[in-house]
């Protein structure tokens, strides 16, 4: 393992070890998992337990001792004390690694979960030991908390203890534990000690950040409408203080556009005002994603990602909700009331993920049922789904909005043309985000050029569906030829892999595509691997307006010419197209030799239409090719020197 030889030098001769790390290291040099009997069992481990303790391998002999408990049943309560004694030796980032390995330990009980996380919680509060040591074992300390009351209690207390003269860097990480505690669980006294904090140089915006958070939990649990824009604005202005003592802060900037988009729906602005406030999420969303994103995150900030999310789609609900309400009637009622409507009327809960009513619910509410009133499609839309699906988890929320709905006996002209005569030409709002760039509508332009002569491009509402969900692609296509691994790691199975590797497969850039449609699709929804489509499975599905439209995600290693990607896949293509719209995109994954450097994007879209043997129909592929096993830019130079 290269990071072993960067401990022991080459040759293991620039740092002396003893026989066990001797062993060990050789072991894991050799790609190996290493076992107790390599090592001459667990009495070898107990003698050498100094030797251990100071080595620089000891998060291995560590993670080799929890990996032990899982087959030695016998020994497993002394295999245990001997890694609780040499935890406390554990410094600095090593224990980082310490925490993940006691964590996805199979194997711990009840019991010996409760003396780590004692052993963690004691480690945290010694001021004698490396304030980055005590930050990771006060994270592991709160991971292992689970649904231990007596263990949350403990924590709780020993948190509001924090002392604001300590050590600014620990403060830094206190503040944010601090602040994911009162998430969970509102505890008093947790945000005094963040008031404590917030005047530490070091660690000020990040407790700024986190009494944002606080507020903003006060403010969605709050069942009086006075008390919840009270705790929003606070909220707003502690994520505006922490942006002011930190500039980098997108987890803030995110937080004060999406609290922003809650209070202008409720006081009633545009859908275009509301649309800027999504454009500056996504790009928030965005760059808050490549800043932290690693597998080894806690699973503390995924579940903070998740909500940060939430917040984006209930945002783009409520924008694409505004336009609804001017409306006398929608098209499509159940997709409106299930995938906006509900969404928004409990958005608290839909956050929190909680049965907690109130909140941004009592917001959002007064605005809707003004939007409604008088207006007799949209009320009866709201009765036939209550009528049709009584069912529903939501049922009883929209009832209760009827309550409060005033109706009013229709017109007969009115009566006649409210789905027929208006909802047909309704606005089906499919991207997000900022206006299409100049090259984005020279993609499209050429691509409308070929798909006039498919039969389903003709039609304008259609066409108009499908054009949004090739901005959406050209996008993607766009961004993925821009961004650098440094700012979005996640691209790595672009590049041109390390020599011995493997190339990626075509399930990479499903994930990614998806991934990307996930934050960017306002109504309708996507899906990857649909089920029963024309007999078979769909790569990525995006539905809206009534229709499905197709993604097939393919790879190419030889040859990348749109001859052959035409000629190789776009029969499958189509063949899903057999009970839906005859419109589709082939996306590949281009993995053939890039060493004169990558085409301009203009050369990465072409548009076809396909003709079968004996068939009538005509169908529209657009193919977009994803450059992959790339060289970096830098990289070109030193290939021509060697030429």
């Amino acid at each position: 393992m290269p990071w072993v030889k960067s401990i022991c030098g080459d040759g293991m001769n620039d740092v002396h070890l003893g026989p066990l790390e001797e062993r060990l290291a050789s072991i894991l040099e050799n790609g190996r998992e290493p076992a107790l009997s390599d090592l001459g069992g667990l009495e070898a481990l107990r003698q050498g337990a100094d030797e251990i303790a100071l080595s620089p391998l000891l998060p291995e002999f560590i993670r080799l001792l929890l990996a032990a408990t899982a087959s030695d049943e016998k020994d497993r309560e002394s295999i245990l004390d001997l890694t609780l004694r040499l935890l406390v030796h554990v410094r600095s980032l090593d224990m980082d690694e310490v925490i993940d390995a006691i964590l996805s330990s199979r194997h711990l009980s009840n019991l010996q979960e409760k003396q780590f996380f004692h052993n963690l919680l004691e480690i945290s509060f010694n001021h004698d030991r490396d304030p980055l040591c005590r930050s990771f074992a006060l994270d592991g300390a709160l991971r292992l908390v689970g649904d231990q009351i007596p263990r949350r209690h403990t924590i709780l207390a020993k948190l509001t203890e924090v002392e604001h003269s300590d050590d600014p860097i620990f403060l830094r990480h206190a503040a944010k534990i601090i602040g994911i505690a009162f998430t969970w669980w509102q505890s008093d006294g947790l945000v005094d000690r963040l008031k404590d904090i917030v005047r530490i140089e070091g660690a000020d915006d990040e407790a700024a950040f986190e009494l944002g958070m606080a507020s903003l939990v006060e403010g969605v649990i709050a069942q009086d409408v006075g008390i919840v824009q009270v705790k929003l604005n606070e909220a707003q202005e502690w994520f505006r203080s922490a942006i002011e003592k930190r500039e980098h802060r997108p987890d803030a900037a995110l937080y004060v556009a999406a609290i922003q988009s809650w209070l202008d729906f409720a006081q009633g602005s545009s859908s275009g005002n509301l649309s800027n406030l999504i454009s500056e999420i996504n790009q928030e969303l965005l760059t808050l994603y490549a800043w932290h994103h690693s597998q080894h995150s806690p699973p503390w900030l995924g579940a903070r990602f998740s909500e940060q999310a939430s917040w984006r789609l209930l945002t783009g609900r409520l924008a694409s909700f505004v336009g609804r309400l001017g409306k006398p009637s929608w098209f499509d009622a159940r997709l409106v009331i299930e995938q906006e409507l509900i969404g928004i009327i409990t958005a608290s809960r839909t956050i929190r993920e909680t049965n907690w009513k109130g909140g941004l619910e009592l917001l959002a509410v007064p605005r809707i049922i003004s939007g409604i009133n008088g207006n007799p499609g949209l009320i009866q839309h709201l009765r036939d789904w209550v009528e049709n699906t009584p069912e529903h988890p939501h049922a009883i929320s929209v009832k209760d909005l009827l309550k409060n709905v005033k109706s009013v006996q229709p017109s007969n002209d009115e009566d006649h043309k409210g789905i027929g005569g208006r909802a047909m030409a309704a606005l089906y709002d499919i991207v997000s985000g900022p206006s299409p760039s100049k090259m984005e509508y020279q993609l499209l332009e050429e691509c409308s050029d070929v798909l006039k002569d498919a039969d389903d491009y003709a039609d304008s509402q259609q066409r108009d569906i499908f054009n949004a969900i090739l901005l959406l692609a050209f996008r993607y296509l766009i961004s993925r030829m821009d961004l650098t691994i440094k700012n979005a790691p996640y691209l790595s199975f672009l590049l041109k892999p390390e020599k011995g590797s493997n190339l990626p497969t075509e399930d990479k850039l499903q994930q990614d595509f998806h991934s990307f449609l996930i934050g960017l699709v306002n109504s309708g929804n996507t899906q990857a691997e649909a089920w029963d489509i024309a007999a078979g499975r769909a790569d990525i599905t995006v539905t809206a307006g009534g229709y499905r439209f197709v993604t097939e995600i393919k790879r190419e290693i030889q040859d990348a010419s749109f001859d052959n990607l035409r000629l190789s896949f776009a029969n499958q293509t189509v063949e899903y197209q057999n009970t839906g719209i005859r419109l589709g995109i082939l996306l590949v994954l281009d993995l053939t030799e890039k060493s004169p450097g990558v085409a301009h994007v203009d050369e990465q879209v072409q548009a076809c239409v396909v003709q079968r043997p004996n068939q009538r129909s005509k169908r529209g592929v657009v193919i977009i090719r994803v450059p992959g096993n790339k060289i970096r830019p830098s990289d070109l130079t030193a290939l021509a020197h060697k030429k």
